[in-house]
């Protein structure tokens, strides 16, 4: 069995916006987090620790890094996902300037993709990628700090590939459903490659 500890990024300065790949650094109240973060982690064992490349994941990484001797390995495919020309928009902007697919996109959020935005199946294929490194590396505990989608995709990977019956296809309700704080983590225990 492998532990992968699935970290989110702490609070970004840019708030009550779709960050997608924007690139902020942490607030103070996110830095705050990632030191709790680290206190957290420090006797889990972690052997490696992996964060996407953006900024707000990668400063939470540097204190984790920092408090538990690890260097910081960055996976671009643990990037959050592409809202293409609505990263880092406030909602009501993104109403005003694309009512149209905004309203669509409220009533299917996965099945429908901003311009210029990742396409969902592509989104998951790129985190799936990462999830199958993760799981056949050597290292028995992973600390992953990352985004909340990656996150809920990566539960959504534990729960098809390791339980029976978890199906062929990505429940996207779950995905939907899944929701995790800035600084918090979960650990999920996965069967190794």
């Amino acid at each position: 069995m492998k532990t992968l500890l699935l970290a989110r990024h702490g609070e970004a300065e840019r708030t009550a916006v779709l960050l997608g790949q924007t690139n902020p650094p942490l607030s103070e109240r996110g830095l705050e987090q990632a030191r709790a973060l680290a206190s957290d982690w420090t006797d889990l064992g972690v052997e490696r620790l992996i964060a996407s490349k953006l900024q707000r994941s990668q400063d939470t990484a540097k204190v984790v890094g920092y408090r538990l001797l690890l260097e910081i390995e960055a996976d671009c495919r643990l990037n959050e996902l592409s809202y293409g020309l609505w990263d880092g928009k406030p909602w009501a902007d993104i109403e005003d300037s694309y009512p149209e697919t905004a309203k669509r996109k409220l009533l299917d959020w996965w099945g429908v993709t901003p311009e210029g935005g990742e396409a969902a199946y592509d989104f998951y294929a790129r985190v799936e990628a990462a999830w199958r490194f993760l799981v056949a590396a050597p290292e028995s505990t992973i600390g992953v700090v990352g985004h909340t989608a990656v996150n809920a995709v990566i539960v959504d990977l534990a729960r098809r590939k390791n339980q029976p019956g978890g199906g062929d296809a990505p429940d996207w309700d779950l995905i939907q459903r899944f929701e995790q704080e800035p600084g918090a983590f979960l650990r999920l225990e996965v069967a190794s490659s």
